[in-house]
């Protein structure tokens, strides 16, 4: 968004293209959907016609010093690097319960490999790529007290016509593209290296909020929480489909009704239960008429959002409304 912005865009109309807000993206311990996510990219990456907006988007943002809130200060406190590694798989998950981030130990030192769950889509993938692993290992160079470069970049993204930004971002002399991973390789030497402030109080203190964050992460699993706010939105439009879902998330058809499947929540049983809680707010309030509720849940007749309703509370929308507004 800096990137857009700086180029004379507007970052309010580029969070709305993308169904969500500025004052979203910017806090930095919300999760953004993978779809809102992805349009955004997508957004900054045609306005600006930067084919490479994600890689200059994690290199500009990280110039500013923005990175992962909370997660950098107890990375930043941490005693080396490769416990502040370890510390940042750990409470990841506050900025993106859908990312993973492994490590594997080898002879030449320690890969740090980043896994995104939830999505089979290319772009999307590539865009995590260009955009996550760049902002890790930026972020970490950034963060620790001597410089170090990776001894080698592995991307599963296909080769660029030019791979000159990739090798000038990364500090290296050839990244490996078309890979089954996104990953870097750090020399065993530069894991013992301090961070650039080490503070066993301040971590601990860091730790312990940071813990506390991923308390309160929602236990519903993030999937499903996915697919409940883009059918929010998909409902102001029409009646959604399982073909419209899959393509705003990323995802195949097969693999959308697997995943739902999986956490217990089928198609139909995921719509009418957004549905649902979507008409209990509006019917709460006066302002909006019965019919105008029916249109804003995707219906094209008030009749069948009456036997939706009454299906789902066993009373009427007139009667719900009747007894939460006390009229």
């Amino acid at each position: 968004m800096v990137v857009a912005r700086e180029r004379g865009h507007d970052g309010d109309a580029i969070a709305r293209a993308a169904g969500t807000t500025l004052a979203e993206l910017q806090q930095p311990e919300s999760f953004v959907p993978l779809p809102v996510w992805k349009a955004v990219l997508a957004e900054v990456a045609r306005l600006t016609g930067d084919p490479l907006a994600a890689l200059h988007a994690a290199e500009r943002n990280n110039s500013m010093g923005r990175w992962y809130g909370a997660v950098d200060y107890v990375v930043a406190s941490s005693p080396s690097l490769r416990e502040a590694f370890a510390a940042f798989a750990r409470y990841f998950p506050i900025v993106n319960p859908n990312t993973q981030f492994c490590f594997e130990d080898v002879p030449e030192g320690m890969w740090v490999e980043r896994r995104m769950h939830g999505t089979d889509d290319v772009e999307l993938l590539r865009q995590a790529g260009d955009f996550g692993l760049t902002s890790t290992y930026l972020g970490f160079q950034r963060t620790t007290a001597a410089p170090w470069r990776a001894l080698r970049v592995e991307l599963r993204a296909p080769r660029p016509l030019d791979d000159g930004e990739h090798r000038r971002i990364f500090g290296v002399g050839e990244v490996f593209f078309e890979q089954g991973r996104d990953a870097f390789l750090v020399a065993g030497a530069d894991l013992a290296r301090p961070m650039n402030m080490p503070d066993p109080v301040l971590h601990q203190v860091m730790q312990e909020h940071a813990a506390a964050l991923c308390a309160r992460i929602p236990k519903e699993l993030p999937f499903v929480a996915q697919a409940a706010e883009v059918l929010r939105r998909q409902l102001m439009k029409g009646e959604p489909t399982v073909t419209s879902l899959a393509r705003e998330l990323a995802v195949s058809e097969r693999t959308l009704q697997r995943r739902l499947g999986e956490e217990g929540t089928p198609f139909r049983a995921l719509l009418d239960r957004v549905r649902e809680d979507l008409a209990r707010s509006y019917l709460s309030s006066p302002r909006m008429s019965i019919g105008e509720v029916a249109f804003l849940l995707g219906y094209s007749e008030t009749s069948t959002f009456h036997r939706a309703f009454v299906k789902w509370t066993g009373e009427t929308p007139a009667v719900f409304r009747a007894r939460q507004t006390g009229s």
